[in-house]
């Protein structure tokens, strides 16, 4: 994959990664809602445990912000 520029000196969330066809950027509020239109039944059922709120999806997009601020590897688990 191509890096549309050098990521190495950028915060978390100014990262975009593309290979001319896809982009990944990080999550951001505008997000929040794909996001929920996303779940489906055995989502809900299997890894958030209910369904999501805007609430809780807008806290675990806040929870990711502050861990890719820290330094050193982390794992992100989804949420809703």
């Amino acid at each position: 994959m191509r890096r549309s520029f050098d990521v190495k000196n950028r915060r978390m969330h100014e990262v975009k990664l593309s290979d001319g066809i896809i982009t990944l950027s990080p999550l951001r509020l505008d997000d929040v809602k794909a996001h929920l239109t996303g779940e489906d039944e055995l989502l809900v059922r299997w890894l958030n445990g209910g369904p999501g709120t805007r609430e809780g999806v807008e806290a675990y997009f806040q929870h990711c912000w502050e861990q890719w601020d820290m330094p050193g590897r982390s794992v992100l688990l989804a949420s809703g």
